[in-house]
């Protein structure tokens, strides 16, 4: 039996407006993430991969279309109703320090979802044990955040978004901003906590390599769109959009299949 849907989009769609200019950032979205799965959306920047990540989240809305999350229908509902769900999902961002009060120590940092829910119970322990799971001791919480790496930062936004034990985590470009080493500790780190905590994770980023090491399933988009969507490994190896190809093909590797990849035709223009 399949596991059944944590996070639903039926037929999403978002257009931002400036004056006279439009900007198409979601367009007839479809997707389905089953709970303890591990779920990549890729593309190049404009793509509305974001966007898509801030509609799960319940930080934009959708122009037309549905949300669902954790059997909830989020599409319509206040702040106030949306509060108590939010214990349920959390969102790591890109840029650690960017979401980090710096006049904050860290024990407050990462106490702020629970402060924000109203939970006192145990909340010092809880905090202890977040940084725990990342990696951290106890006794960085008298610091601020300018005292730690960019990688060290991240893990810390990652103990902000697991000290509430969510069942649902999403990584919006989570690594991009740190070099190739430290990106390979953090990555290694969601994985295990992700497998660890059954969590369902969904992994936004423009990075296919990131996607392919972490995620079971993927979704292209472009433009705002689906263009394809499948079992990771069988997307990169046998991609059918001519976009996934285009994608594929831009990253540097020394692979024969890569090559043949990209040289390959196809009339492909629909997703699978």
């Amino acid at each position: 039996m399949s596991a059944a849907a944590m996070v639903t989009v039926s037929h999403g769609s978002r257009t931002f407006r400036s004056g006279r200019r439009q900007v198409v950032a979601l367009d007839d979205v479809n997707l389905s993430v089953a709970e303890g799965e591990k779920f990549g959306v890729v593309g190049e920047s404009g793509s509305g991969k974001t966007t898509l990540m801030r509609v799960i989240a319940g930080l934009e809305r959708l122009d037309s279309g549905t949300v669902e999350v954790a059997g909830t229908d989020i599409t319509a509902l206040s702040e106030a109703a949306l509060r108590p769900l939010r214990r349920r999902l959390q969102v790591v961002f890109q840029d650690p320090m960017g979401s980090l009060d710096p006049r904050m120590r860290i024990a407050d940092v990462v106490a702020e979802p629970l402060v924000a829910q109203g939970i006192s119970d145990r909340r010092a322990d809880r905090v202890v044990q977040a940084l725990e799971q990342v990696g951290l001791t106890a006794n960085v919480r008298q610091r601020y955040p300018h005292e730690f790496s960019g990688g060290q930062r991240q893990r810390i936004s990652l103990a902000r978004a697991l000290v509430t034990d969510p069942d649902i985590l999403i990584a919006d470009e989570a690594v991009s901003a740190l070099d190739v080493t430290v990106r390979a500790q953090i990555l290694d780190l969601i994985d295990a906590i992700a497998a660890r905590r059954s969590l369902t994770l969904i992994f936004v980023s423009h990075d296919l390599s990131v996607i392919r090491r972490v995620c079971d399933r993927v979704a292209v988009l472009r433009a705002g769109r689906v263009v394809e969507t499948g079992a990771t490994q069988a997307v990169y190896d046998d991609p059918q959009h001519p976009y996934t190809r285009e994608l594929l093909a831009a990253v540097p590797r020394l692979d024969r299949s890569l090559q043949l990849a990209r040289a390959r035709p196809s009339n492909a223009h629909e997703p699978r």
